[in-house]
């Protein structure tokens, strides 16, 4: 036995090199036929290329029309192949050209069936686990849907514009630095074996790296080779993983990075302005808090392309404070990765800059409120001055106060816009708490903004000092939301409970001019009293500006806060107090004292309060002698009285 076993493997491995020397002599009469004549110009031939590389899918070489039945398949495995779908549906392997692979997040694709025998088996398969043929494990739970022949040569035809997915000569690697850009993967770790433009590197929801990426190279046996020789290899500090992969995984994947980025453009508006795919954008870590657009510029002053309208401030999403970080658009990818090498590690205001190459996507992930604070005619306006280190309880009046004190002492060298009660700004982060900060716009141009800065700094406002800086209208666009520019609707927090009538809210708060509002409707509770609450919808974005100048206002001797909102949340909000059924947000689940479930020989008796623990409800007539209800029966889940002996003090005297 151990002779046959021994036998077997060598059997095996003798044939694996069979295999390997067949392709090796493959490659060789590829590369060294020539049948140019001498002194003619000798076109450069790809090396060892696969036929699968450029081939197209062998499902869209079949003609239109030549199968009746098909399914379509949700779920499938992003590696899977057509003799994985013809062992799940059929129990025996299908050829290519029935299997239709879309390559989609979902895992969509068709299989042309012949007969409605494989028809309703196929169906029959719907909710049921593939297995894998080759290695045979367990992969998905698979949904089948009934189709037609037609949309299978639909979409056939539509992924015969790519190359096919079945080709195997294809890398995955796991575990890189979020830095690692294309050339780094081609050049340092597959030391310049393929080229950049075969590298593609993954980005998630948020425009980042995922620290994933796929290399195409140009046969199956240099994609083998390379996982041998470049496995665990270290780059960026770190021990990169590589797995071998299909074409198919790699369209699949670039599809799930391709939705998951469409956030950027959201459908309330867009972002207003992407630099388009020509210009270079470079990513800066370790500023400081209070740098400005300005200071950025400044860095980067010797280059074509960079002023202040070309850099984007990227604030932290918890509480919208700076990050440290900001974005910068150069005139071409040239000059981005000029700078690079040049700037990075140089010095700005006492720390030392990290410079990394980025994308349009992550521009848009992380500075989406800024590109369409941009977008505005206005943006460039430098009459503002960004106040910070307020007290978190500060209210707009305080904040008047301390510009006038400030304009005062400079004998007025500067003064708020009029109307003042629209000048100035306290900015909340995305959980509706106060940031700390406000903005100030002023009359005039920058150099009352400089002005104010020099009155305005070591000012103080109750126990802290507040610090001042110059900024412009983007700035302040940019740190009111992302729904501010985009959904037009105000979510108003603080009301007084007296307030009972819409129009009286619109009339005390939203009269000012620049505010014009098309609806506004008061929250109430399931005793239609009012929450404190209130939600508003206004024409445009100019009067979504203008009212949430009026966060921290008076009304009735009260503050109110005023937040901008997106539009699901302003419909859901109007749709519950429409419907006077207003349910929380998010239920929360009791795992302690329960509430006893009600019985159903109650489930007619209007107002039915449960009876304390240990007492029957009426079995023969009602209270005080009126209609009999023996048609509730005693409750199961109390337990009636238990009784006492007669003797049981007597036993314990």
């Amino acid at each position: 036995m151990e002779e046959g076993g021994f036998s077997a493997v060598v059997v095996v491995e003798q044939h694996q090199e069979n295999e390997e020397e067949e392709e090796e002599e493959k490659e060789e009469k590829f590369e060294t036929t020539s049948t140019e004549a001498p002194g003619a110009v000798v076109i450069p031939r790809k090396e060892d290329e696969d036929p699968e590389v450029r081939g197209v899918p062998a499902a869209s070489h079949v003609t239109p029309g030549s199968y009746k039945w098909a399914v379509r398949l949700r779920g499938l495995p992003w590696a899977c192949s057509a003799k994985d779908v013809g062992h799940f549906l059929l129990g025996a392997s299908l050829p290519e050209e029935r299997v239709v692979f879309v390559h989609n997040v979902a895992g969509d694709g068709f299989a042309r069936l012949v007969g409605d025998e494989e028809y309703e088996k196929a169906l029959s398969k719907h909710g049921k686990s593939m297995t894998s043929a080759t290695t045979n494990s367990t992969k998905a739970t698979i949904e089948v849907f009934e189709a037609s022949g037609e949309e299978a040569d639909d979409w056939a035809k539509r992924c015969s514009k790519r190359p096919t997915g079945s080709y195997r000569g294809v890398v995955k690697l796991k575990g890189l630095p979020y830095s690692s850009t294309e050339d780094d993967i081609a050049s340092t770790f597959f030391s310049g074996e393929i080229d950049a433009s075969r590298v593609h590197v993954l980005l998630g929801g948020d425009g980042r790296a995922t620290g994933q990426a796929y290399a195409e190279f140009r046969s199956t046996r240099r994609a083998r080779n390379a996982i041998a020789r470049y496995d665990k290899k270290e780059l960026g500090g770190r021990w990169i993983d590589l797995i071998e992969a299909t074409r198919g995984e790699l369209y699949s994947a670039q599809h799930a990075s391709a939705t998951a980025l469409r956030s950027l453009a959201s459908n309330d508006g867009g972002l207003g302005v992407v630099p388009s795919s020509d210009v270079g954008i470079l990513r800066v870590r370790g500023l400081l808090f209070e740098a400005t657009r300005e200071d950025v510029a400044e860095f980067f002053s010797g280059y074509a392309g960079v002023d202040e309208s070309s850099v984007f401030m990227a604030s932290r999403s918890a509480d919208g404070r700076p990050s440290g970080e900001a974005f910068v658009c150069f005139a071409s990818p040239a000059d981005a990765q000029r700078a690079r090498l040049e700037k990075n590690g140089e010095e700005l205001g006492g720390r030392w800059l990290e410079l990394y190459a980025s994308t349009t996507a992550e521009l848009g992930a992380r500075c989406k409120a800024a590109l369409r604070a941009a977008a505005r005619s206005d943006a460039a306006d430098a009459a503002i001055v960004r106040l910070r280190g307020l007290p978190f309880q500060a209210t707009l009046a305080d904040v008047e106060r301390l510009v006038a004190a400030a304009s005062d002492a400079s004998r007025g060298a500067f003064r708020l816009r009029s109307p003042v009660e629209l000048a100035v700004f306290l900015t909340s982060d995305d959980a509706r708490r106060p940031t700390g900060e406000a903005f100030a716009v002023l009359d005039g141009d920058r150099p009352q903004a400089e002005k104010a800065v020099r009155g305005l700094t070591g000012a103080t406002l109750g126990d802290r000092v507040v610090a001042a800086v110059p900024a412009a209208k983007a700035e302040l666009y940019a740190a009111l939301g992302e729904h501010a520019l985009s959904s037009r609707c105000l979510a108003l927090r603080g009301l007084s409970y007296s307030c009972a009538s819409p129009h009286d809210l619109e009339r005390k708060f939203f009269s000012l001019p620049g505010i014009d509002v098309e609806a506004v409707f008061l929250c109430r509770d399931r005793s239609k009293n009012t929450t404190g609450l209130a939600y508003a919808l206004v024409a445009d974005d100019d009067s979504t500006i203008n009212a949430l100048a009026r966060n921290r206002a008076d009304l009735d001797g009260r503050f109110i806060e005023v937040f901008p909102c997106s539009r699901e949340e302003f419909d859901r909000e109007k749709l519950g107090n429409d419907s006077g059924l207003k349910p929380p947000p998010q239920q929360q689940q009791h795992h302690h004292h329960h509430r006893p479930t009600r019985p159903a020989g109650y489930a007619s008796a209007p107002n039915y309060m449960p009876p304390p623990r240990g007492v029957y409800p009426p079995a023969g007539g009602g209270a005080g002698g009126g209609a009999p209800t023996a048609s509730l029966p005693p409750r199961p889940d109390f337990a009636p009285p238990r009784a006492r002996r007669p003797d049981y003090y007597q036993q314990r005297r």
